[in-house]
C-alpha cells in the first residue's frame, strides 16, 4: 500500500485513523466487508 510503517504502527496503536478510502483498500486486499475493519467494540 505504499504506507510508512511508522503510520501504520498508528493505526494499529490507535493514534490515528486510515482515511476511509485508504480502510476500503485494505478491506479489498484482505478480502473482507469495510464493516470487519470498522468496530467500536472492544475485544
Amino acid at each position: 500500500m505504499d504506507k510508512d510503517p511508522a503510520t501504520i504502527s498508528k493505526w494499529c496503536t490507535n493514534k490515528a485513523q486510515p482515511s476511509l478510502e485508504t480502510i476500503k483498500k485494505i478491506a479489498e486486499i484482505l478480502q473482507v466487508k469495510m464493516s470487519d475493519l470498522v468496530s467500536n467494540e472492544q475485544p
